[in-house]
């Protein structure tokens, strides 16, 4: 991470590194095989982490570098599905990078290959200024869950340009505010960037936008930067083609219609007889209505949580996902009857990730006897 700003006090700082609490994405539970981020078995690791995969475009034999990446435990997951990357793993904090726990990392994630590893792991700590990674050799770098964190974020895209080939990429995978919505990080309480900021940033430095796996307005993105003019203006032109149905799924944000069973349906109706064209330029629009109708749940709005669901079931009647989050709506509106029904959906249609599986059986016996 370059020139972070603190997200934390020094006391809850503390507090964190001594973590109890076997289930945080930092933790020092005996359980534990690294502090920070999260043990997987193969497939609930490889579940997880399937979108970034498919925004990231990685290949075996590339050089890869993670900018903030603690521990490392995401270069371990990617270590699942690769072979022969370079992976360089870069922090600030030697509390969450340091030799141990990225050896612990490594080994951790090579017990979880059918074959022996054959990715290699390089430890780099930056300061405050510099990546120090080295330079020119780098097949994309990533910005993964930090930019927000970077209180000169200008200085971190000048340092990256010396570090990748020229037809490396740039890729930042965060939270971000919108047109409608300003978004503090879940976790962090930091006011995230827009969109708009990350590509204004980028632009001074001759980074172009050349991919992002969401609309505009989506509270998470993942924003893929080149220096290839070119190849952004055709991506941009490819958007233009969309952007009126984009402009339907954004009337989401506003209650009124998101509340509104007529206009719910209208929009359903247009996103769904194109959705083929919005996938081609938008990979996880899923994504999008799901953090949106938490958001509406969150601001204690469920019947706008409600109405931006029903558009995504139309869209993703088989989303295990969709039908999880809307039980916990239903939940929260101690609407029990409806959230076992989801919470049964949700297993129906075949949700991959063991440790949910889990929470939600444990969550049908709780509401079983609140019923």
């Amino acid at each position: 991470m370059l020139l972070l700003q603190s997200c934390s006090s020094p006391q809850k700082i503390a507090r964190r590194y001594t973590n109890n609490d076997s289930t945080s994405i930092f933790s020092t539970h005996k359980s534990r095989p690294f502090k920070y981020g999260f043990a997987f078995n193969k497939t609930d690791a490889t579940d997880y982490y399937e979108q970034n995969l498919e925004a990231y475009h990685l290949r075996n034999g590339q050089t890869i570098a993670d900018v903030g990446a603690a521990s490392g435990w995401h270069e371990g997951i990617l270590s699942l599905m690769f072979d022969s990357m370079h992976f360089y793993v870069e922090d600030i904090d030697t509390n969450l990078l340091n030799r141990d726990q990225l050896n612990r990392v490594v080994k951790y994630y090579s017990g979880l290959r059918s074959t022996p590893q054959t990715n290699t792991f390089e430890m780099v700590l930056g300061d405050k200024k510099h990546s120090n990674l080295p330079d020119s050799i780098f097949d994309k770098v990533v910005v993964n869950s930090t930019f927000h964190e970077m209180m000169n974020p200008w200085r971190m895209v000048s340092d990256i340009g010396h570090k990748l080939k020229p037809d490396g990429q740039l890729i930042i995978s965060d939270d971000f505010s919108n047109s409608y919505m300003r978004r503090y990080v879940r976790g962090c309480g930091t006011l995230a960037f827009k969109y708009r900021d990350a590509i204004d940033i980028m632009e001074l430095y001759d980074f172009y936008l050349v991919d992002m796996t969401e609309p505009a307005n989506s509270f998470q993105n993942i924003l893929t930067f080149e220096r290839n003019k070119e190849k952004a203006e055709e991506f941009s032109d490819r958007r233009q083609k969309v952007a009126p149905y984009i402009e339907e799924l954004d009337k989401l944000y506003q209650e009124d219609v998101a509340t509104d069973s007529a206009k719910i349906k209208h929009i359903a109706m247009i996103l769904k007889m194109n959705l083929q064209d919005i996938h081609g330029v938008y990979a996880t629009l899923e994504n999008y209505l799901r953090e949106l109708a938490m958001q509406w749940s969150e601001d204690e709005k469920p019947e706008a949580a409600k109405g931006v669901f029903t558009v995504g079931l139309e869209l993703y009647p088989h989303s295990a996902q969709l039908y999880q989050y809307l039980s916990y709506v239903y939940a929260d509106c101690h609407q029990f009857d409806k959230a076992l029904i989801y919470y049964g959906y949700a297993l129906d249609n075949k949700l991959k990730n063991a440790s949910v599986k889990d929470d939600i059986l444990d969550a049908l016996d709780a509401l079983s006897l609140l019923k």
